[in-house]
């Protein structure tokens, strides 16, 4: 009897280890075979599990992957508008300034004729 629980046990650790198949335990057709078989069913549900949260996570990272790559594209979007209307503000300005400088160089125009009248009608005048 001890030696049969003996040959059991061994057969039974060798068939997890997955050296020897289950039809090994078919001779002993007792609580070992059944243990056995129960055992090797729940590594497999284990090993399963393990697969399916290894498959959540690389969908997970894929989906992060994505949201950061579209958070990147918006990002650069922001900043290409940003570097558009930076540059339509300097033309605004540029022509503010060209408008300002014409307007100054009107104003001289306009004193240096009114100082040729002046001088003119002074010289007519005298």
């Amino acid at each position: 009897m001890i030696k049969a629980k003996i040959l059991r046990t061994i057969f039974l650790h060798l068939v997890e280890d997955g050296l020897l198949g289950d039809e090994v335990l078919e001779e002993f057709s007792d609580e070992f075979e059944s243990t056995a078989r129960l055992r090797r069913q729940e590594l497999e549900l284990q090993l399963k599990q393990v697969e399916f949260e290894r498959f959540k996570c690389i969908e997970e990272t894929k989906q992060k992957e994505e949201e950061t790559k579209q958070r990147e594209e918006e990002t650069k979007q922001r900043e290409e508008e940003t570097k558009q209307r930076e540059a339509v503000l300097e033309t605004v300005r540029i022509k503010q300034q060209m408008a300002e400088a014409q307007i100054r160089l009107k104003e001289k125009k306009l004193e240096a004729a009114a100082t040729v009248s002046s001088k003119a009608l002074n010289e007519v005048l005298v």
